[in-house]
């Protein structure tokens, strides 16, 4: 570098710049996917699609196009649309308890007018508890027969906390129903 000023707009390459005109020439905007000559008329295009709600690992969508690069291009941008309603359609994550009772009651069911209003009481209820700020991955059997004892020893009738876990399983099996989560935790 001795010698040689940049002024403070260019930046300096580690390789020949007609390889990164070609390169940077190809590259389309994000989240538009990748195409990419496999042979002679056949095309490869990759487009993610965003992370699996189950697991968070990335998935990607592929295709191959025989044809020339024109019709691997529309293609491309076709696949690229497709995926970008997945991603605006993909669900946050339910980290914790109370995540999934919100999602959980806003949901749309075909309970009758009796049930909706008894689940809803009882996931306020369970909003309100510290319960709610529980990471979902640490709730098994186990503790949710420690948080029974625990409410009936703070006073809680046992019906009521008996009620309280049956609504956490109805909701934790909704959203393992719904693939919401990978494993049913209780």
């Amino acid at each position: 570098m001795s010698g040689l000023i940049l002024r403070s707009t260019e930046r300096r390459y580690p390789c020949s710049w007609p390889y990164l005109e070609r390169i940077v020439g190809r590259m389309g905007a994000h989240g538009s996917g990748t195409i990419r000559q496999r042979r002679p008329g056949s095309w490869e295009i990759r487009v993610s699609v965003g992370p699996d709600v189950l697991t968070g690992r990335p998935v990607q969508r592929s295709c191959t196009v025989h044809g020339d690069q024109a019709a691997a291009d529309q293609c491309r941008t076709e696949l690229a649309g497709q995926a970008a309603v997945v991603r605006d359609r993909a669900a946050p994550p339910l980290r914790t308890v109370g995540d999934l009772l919100q999602t959980w009651i806003s949901a749309a069911h075909d309970w009758k007018p009796a049930t909706w209003q008894n689940y809803c009481g009882t996931a306020r209820r369970l909003l309100a508890d510290p319960l709610a700020a529980r990471p979902l991955t640490t709730l098994q059997p186990s503790t949710a027969r420690a948080i029974m004892h625990a409410w009936t020893t703070d006073g809680m009738s046992a019906s009521t906390a008996a009620l309280n876990i049956r609504t956490l399983k109805a909701a934790a099996g909704w959203a393992y129903d719904e693939r919401r989560l990978a494993v049913h935790p209780l």
